[in-house]
């Protein structure tokens, strides 16, 4: 009769079952996963873009936002087109 052995196994825990791995941080984001990540449409991140507001990193052709920029903007509040309309009103009266 033979003997099972008791060594786990890469990727299972002493029982044999599957061990979960913990999710990698992700360290860049396309312009739509980064949208998807701030709640945000992909036409407010070209335009974050186009004000030079994330940094990012080019892979070949392709440009991804670092995870670190987002959570930066993620932080800050963003009312410039309310405030800049608030203004012209003052002005104006």
């Amino acid at each position: 009769m033979r003997r099972k052995s008791t060594t786990s196994h890469p990727g299972t825990a002493g029982s044999g079952t599957p061990v979960r791995k913990s999710p990698v941080e992700k360290l860049l984001y396309s312009r739509q996963d980064a949208a998807e990540a701030l709640s945000i449409s992909l036409r407010m991140i070209d335009y974050a873009l186009a004000r030079g507001e994330f940094e990012t990193k080019y892979n070949g052709s392709r440009r991804l936002i670092t995870s670190g920029s987002l959570k930066r903007w993620a932080a800050k509040d963003h009312f410039g087109a309310v405030n800049r309309k608030k203004k012209d009103r003052e002005k104006s009266e």
